[in-house]
């Protein structure tokens, strides 16, 4: 019997990355745990040193779960062996808006026979196969680790808002910044903490200094994992009402974040575009909002007037385990 060796590509690799390289370590994790023979590469981290090992690693492996679909582009004549299986996940920005030859590349892909497609949530599986006619294998929400100590009982915590994304346009922080402004107008104090990184974060700190919100809005900058948990265990309410940024043909796929904060008992804030309607169970787990400043301004009001039970907004974050991605493991192990 053969033993399948699995290697997963990811633009980057680790827990601390966000978003799909979050999911990535779950994935490793979960193999691991279950004494699989699996590699991992980030391919923005590879070195001269360490390209020779990637090579040899890929071409002895006969099982790849490649992060988005543009990483299968490092592997491309390995497609042709009908014996290695391909597991391409799609989140909705890795596949919008591509130029001619990228779109003609991804058709010959979805062509094999031995490529099988998961998508991040049911708007993207959708979103997918009106692009290309091609339904998605799988639909698979990301994973996380549900074995913290939430702590959710902590009378200590601030009647405060937390947001932990990366700074661009499409985030929507400028709209919650201007709500807790004119909020602020009404003599309705917010305490917000902002922490990532971006090219928004200039414009956006200016934004609190025309405003005066100073003592109001904390910009925490780049923070680790745990300093992460810190304030999921402090603050009171998570937010992040992004929008589909039609430009840049760029949308939140789901919103692992928000699941996230849940777990922690907090109830969210997010937009209504994407696969956030998904990830966001509207009065249960938290609100869902067009995005504009009067829905924030609302919903920031609401929020606080609110009773949720916890222990339900916890059971839906439990959901995302990675131990418990039974569909998932009978996908990538038969």
């Amino acid at each position: 019997m053969i033993l399948d060796k699995y290697v997963i590509i990811s633009p980057e690799f680790g827990l601390e990355k966000g978003g799909i390289q979050t999911w990535a370590y779950y994935i490793y994790k979960l193999l691991k745990e279950r004494a699989k023979d699996v590699s991992s590469f980030g391919v923005r981290e590879l070195s001269i040193l360490s390209i020779g090992h990637f090579f040899r690693t890929i071409l002895f492996a006969n099982k790849y779960i490649l992060m988005t679909w543009k990483m299968s582009l490092f592997i491309y004549p390995l497609l042709y062996w009908n014996k290695k299986t391909f597991y391409i996940f799609i989140h909705g920005n890795d596949f919008l808006n591509l130029n001619f030859i990228y779109d003609r590349i991804l058709k010959h892909i979805l062509s094999r026979n031995n490529v099988l497609v998961i998508s991040n949530s049911n708007f993207i599986t959708n979103l997918f196969e009106n692009h290309y006619k091609y339904k998605a294998d799988l639909t698979c929400y990301p994973f996380i680790d549900t074995h913290v100590n939430m702590d959710i009982d902590n009378d200590e915590r601030d009647m405060s808002f937390f947001t932990v994304t990366r700074l661009v346009r499409r985030k929507n922080i400028h709209s919650v910044i201007r709500a807790i402004y004119e909020l602020s107008l009404e003599n309705v104090h917010v305490k917000y903490y902002i922490a990532g990184e971006g090219p928004e974060k200039e414009y956006l700190k200016k934004l609190v200094v025309s405003f005066h919100l100073e003592d109001s809005v904390i910009f925490l900058g780049k923070i680790s994992e745990k300093e992460k948990e810190i304030y999921l265990k402090r603050v009171s309410y998570f937010i992040l009402p992004s929008l589909f940024d039609e430009k840049n043909a760029s949308i939140e796929g789901y919103g692992i974040v928000y699941i996230e904060a849940n777990l922690y008992g907090l109830p969210v804030i997010s937009g209504n575009t994407g696969g956030m309607p998904e990830a966001v169970i509207n009065n249960v787990t938290g609100l869902v909002t067009d995005g504009s400043v009067s829905e924030i301004k609302d919903a920031i009001i609401k929020i606080q007037k609110m009773k949720y039970d916890k222990k339900a907004i916890i059971s839906f974050a439990r959901k995302h385990d990675y131990r418990s991605q039974n569909n998932f493991w009978i996908l990538i192990t038969k």
